[in-house]
C-alpha cells in the first residue's frame, strides 16, 4: 500500500464526542468556580478550559447552557431589559399616586373652604336670630336681670276691637 494514501476518519456519534471532550476537560482542565448546574446538584470540581463552552459535569451531562464563564450575555440583556420594564412600571405609577395625591389635597382644601362658609353662615344666621331675640325683650335693669312683665291686656288699645266682654262693634255702630 502507497504511503500517501489519507485513512479514514472514524464517524462518532455526538455523544462519544460530548463525553470524549469532557474526558479531556476533566483531565487538562482547570477548576472554577461552580457553574449553576454544578452548584445546584453539589458536583464538584467544576473543571473548564480556555477553549470550552462549558465545565466538563455540564458538557458528560449534555447540559444546553453553562455559566462556568459568567452569565450568558443573552440573561444579562434579559435581566436589564425586564430592570427598565419595571423601573418605567414604578414611575407610572408613581406619577398615578402623586396626582391622586395632588387631587386628596384640592379636595381637602375644597372641604375646608366649605366647612368655614358653612361656619360664618351659621354665625351670621344665629347673630340674626339673638339680634331679633334682644329686640323683643323689655330692655333689662342695671343689675343685668330682666324686668317682670305685665301680660294683663289695656282696654284702651281695644277701642277699635270692641269691648272686652266679646261684643265686638256693638257700642259704634249706631
Amino acid at each position: 500500500m502507497p504511503p500517501n494514501r489519507v485513512q479514514k476518519t472514524l464517524k462518532r456519534s455526538s455523544t462519544e464526542r460530548r463525553l470524549l471532550s469532557a474526558s479531556l476537560t476533566h483531565h487538562f482542565g482547570f477548576v472554577m468556580p461552580d457553574c449553576s448546574r454544578c452548584l445546584r446538584l453539589t458536583l464538584s470540581p467544576c473543571k473548564a478550559t480556555d477553549r470550552s463552552l462549558s465545565c466538563s459535569n455540564c458538557c458528560s451531562a449534555g447540559a444546553v447552557s453553562c455559566d462556568v464563564f459568567g452569565v450568558p450575555t443573552a440573561d444579562i440583556q434579559a435581566i436589564l431589559s425586564e430592570k427598565r420594564r419595571l423601573d418605567r412600571e414604578k414611575d407610572a405609577v408613581l406619577a398615578e399616586l402623586i396626582a391622586g395625591q395632588r387631587r386628596l389635597l384640592g379636595l381637602e382644601a375644597q372641604s375646608r373652604a366649605l366647612e368655614g362658609r358653612a361656619e360664618k353662615a351659621l354665625s351670621r344666621e344665629l347673630s340674626l336670630i339673638a339680634e331679633e331675640g334682644t329686640e323683643a325683650l323689655p330692655p333689662s335693669s342695671s343689675s343685668g336681670g330682666v324686668l317682670p312683665y305685665d301680660w294683663a291686656v289695656d282696654p284702651s288699645l281695644l277701642g277699635d276691637l270692641g269691648s272686652v266682654d266679646g261684643t265686638a262693634g256693638a257700642s259704634q255702630s249706631s
